[in-house]
């Protein structure tokens, strides 16, 4: 907090004496620094807390209390070293227990902050922002979340493998396929167990495998879940199983799914020309297009 450097490019919000001027209160001790964090799910929700037993507003947001709220030492190194800490963070009833298990939380953005308790637009210290690289559950009502800094998006590998599958993902820019024409809305109509379940869907078999699946509501509302498997007659296997109970009578949406096989592109989507595979050349495209 004492080097100028750290804070060049920030958005400090200091009143008064500037980057010296916090320096010189950090340094004096007359300040009761507080951390604050904002969370930034995947499913576009804000939730912002802070330490302390009493919420407080800071520049026009709302950060509510949470005593549950433990953070591990962060350390901001330089370089392209990844940064790592530990959050614990308390199931309340504005951080739900079951959106931890069901996965809402995880690559969530989290922005933290500090800034002193009894004047919080005076000072306002920003620190790296983090990314929820995994959620444990420790006990009881108690998550650990695992945070990375954003330099971990640069350690990735972004190569672009290629296979004798089409590259492309259905729907996107390159596909091009309207995926609204291959939703459907269903309703569950028989349920085997948190993975496996029957839904009115007149399709045929393999429709939806590797397609995505809604519901409308219960803990998983919203939420993409991948389809492993699609039978005749509606039988879907999720590619992973849920912590809660499917119902009878849940409703939802699918979206046919894509094996990226040549077959696939050419007589399920109608989308030959825009399949993107090792081989398919401007004169094998002639060639598909004169045997149809």
């Amino acid at each position: 907090l004492h080097d100028p450097d750290a804070f060049a490019g920030k958005n400090v919000m200091v009143v008064g004496g500037g980057i010296a001027g916090m320096q010189a209160s950090l340094a004096a001790r007359r300040t009761h620094l507080v951390w604050a964090a904002t969370f930034t799910r995947r499913d576009s929700q804000v939730l912002r807390f802070c330490g302390g037993t009493r919420s407080k507003t800071v520049d026009g947001n709302l950060y509510q209390a949470n005593p549950g709220f433990t953070l591990s030492s962060i350390t901001c190194s330089r370089g392209m070293g990844i940064d790592t800490l530990e959050l614990t963070v308390i199931a309340s009833s504005a951080v739900e227990q079951l959106d931890f298990l069901t996965g809402r939380w995880f690559g969530a953005r989290v922005e933290f902050n500090q800034f002193d308790w009894s004047a919080p637009a005076d000072l306002f210290v920003p620190w790296p922002t983090y990314r929820v690289a995994d959620v444990q559950h420790r006990d009881g009502r108690s998550f650990v979340l695992q945070l990375r800094d954003i330099r971990m998006l640069w350690r990735q590998d972004y190569t672009l493998t290629t296979g004798k599958t089409c590259l492309n993902r259905l729907g996107d820019a390159r596909c091009g396929v309207n995926l609204a024409t291959w939703t459907r809305a269903f309703a569950v109509t028989a349920v085997t167990d948190r993975r496996i379940f029957t839904i009115d869907l007149a399709e045929a078999a393999d429709w939806a495998t590797e397609g995505l699946l809604t519901f409308d509501d219960g803990p998983y509302e919203a939420l993409p879940l991948w389809v492993g498997d699609h039978a005749t007659g509606g039988a879907v296997r999720l590619a992973q199983a849920l912590v809660q109970d499917i119902v009878v009578g849940q409703t939802g949406t699918v979206i046919a799914g894509c094996l990226g096989r040549r077959e696939d592109c050419r007589d399920k989507f109608d989308n030959i020309l825009r399949m993107r595979a090792p081989g398919l050349d401007a004169k094998t495209l002639e060639r598909l297009i004169e045997e149809e």
